[in-house]
């Protein structure tokens, strides 16, 4: 009995020992949360996409209330739920950017080329592994909808055709449906359209003077350039494109290798990372430019130099290298390489660059 007593007694007295431990732990290891998160993250769709920019919902309601980010970004919400996240954290509603998934391909099964009848696993992936499925182009959608299968919203539907339908109202730009496809023939676009008034140059002597402006202007939220290094000029695009172009020639190439860039004359586009930054070259009708993105951009081509403005493209600064070149000097050529860039490297961040080392 007395041995009974002594063990209950000793557990007792560890009890409160061990819970002393905790008490003062508690206390002093106590780390405060902010009661709002919980309510905010209440307020969220819950959706945990990452279309914001965050890991998720409870990640995203934190940066809310540290004033780290605008209720606006989240893109899932509606409108009326986001002001209401505004209205209770007192702070201005913000905008997003509303970004949805993009189908890269027009050729179903009205259309394409049917070289083989593939008849095993019905999923996208199966199919590429068997020489790349059964059409003749080996980069266009497969049809088999593992991109719908994948999607947790209900976004994507196959059409009568065998192609993706991507509802812009339910996508949040996940990325499960890029990650899924095997050939990435979807990829994420930003649903913003640009307009800028660009300024028409003329130096007289070593003087700079603008003498005019123009309109560029991107009409279309769905914007499309060809990756030069897969495209082997087939012009099976002509085929299906709904405005009767030709894709593979209109649209900008882009060419990841260097050297590829380098052997060609015009409509080549080259993206290059270089001392932390990025560099975007370009040939067009012959002529060589390159831009340096930079909080100010610098534009070069011909005997030019040019410091632009990154928003609006307005001259900061300018130096002949060169003779002046004829008169009006247009910055089209500049704006299409700026907007080309910030399309690929936040519609398509899986195409990869050219890297150079540092300068010296």
């Amino acid at each position: 009995m007395e041995t009974i007593l002594t063990a209950v007694g000793f557990m007792a007295v560890l009890g409160l020992i061990l819970a002393s431990v905790l008490v003062v732990a508690n206390k002093r290891l106590y780390v405060f949360e902010d009661p709002r998160i919980d309510q905010v993250e209440e307020l969220l769709p819950k959706a945990n996409c990452g279309a914001c920019g965050t890991a998720g919902c409870r990640q995203f309601a934190e940066k809310l209330v540290q004033g780290e980010i605008e209720p606006g970004k989240c893109t899932v919400n509606t409108k009326e739920m986001n002001q209401v996240i505004a209205d209770f954290l007192g702070v201005d509603l913000g905008a997003g950017e509303k970004r949805v998934a993009r189908l890269a391909c027009a050729g179903g099964i009205h259309v394409a080329y049917i070289r083989a009848s593939y008849g095993g696993v019905q999923s996208c992936r199966g199919a590429a592994l068997v020489s790349g499925g059964g059409k003749g182009c080996s980069w266009g959608c497969l049809g088999l909808g593992d991109c719908a299968e994948v999607c947790e919203f209900d976004a994507i539907h196959l059409d009568k055709h065998g192609l993706p339908v991507v509802s812009e109202d339910k996508c949040t730009a996940c990325g499960d449906c890029v990650t899924v496809c095997p050939n990435r023939a979807i990829f994420t676009y930003r649903s913003q359209e640009r307009l800028l008034d660009l300024p028409l140059l003329q130096w007289q002597g070593r003087k700079l003077s603008i003498v005019g402006r123009e309109r560029f202007e991107l009409r279309q939220a769905y914007q499309v350039a060809v990756l030069a290094d897969l495209c082997n000029d087939c012009g099976n695009c002509t085929t299906f494109c709904p405005t009767s172009g030709r894709p593979f020639a209109d649209k900008p190439r882009l060419f990841v290798d260097g050297g590829s860039f380098r052997a060609h004359s015009d409509n080549a586009f080259h993206l290059v990372r270089r001392d932390g930054g990025w560099l975007v070259q370009a040939v067009l009708a012959g002529v060589q430019h390159e831009l340096a993105i930079a909080d100010t951009l610098r534009y070069r081509t011909g005997g030019v130099e040019l410091s632009l403005a990154a928003d609006t493209l307005e001259v900061l600064a300018s130096r002949l290298t060169g003779e002046p070149p004829p008169a009006p000097f247009s910055l089209r050529s500049c704006a299409t390489m700026l907007a080309l860039f910030h399309g690929v490297r936040e519609s398509l961040p899986w195409i990869p660059v050219a890297v150079t080392e540092p300068a010296g």
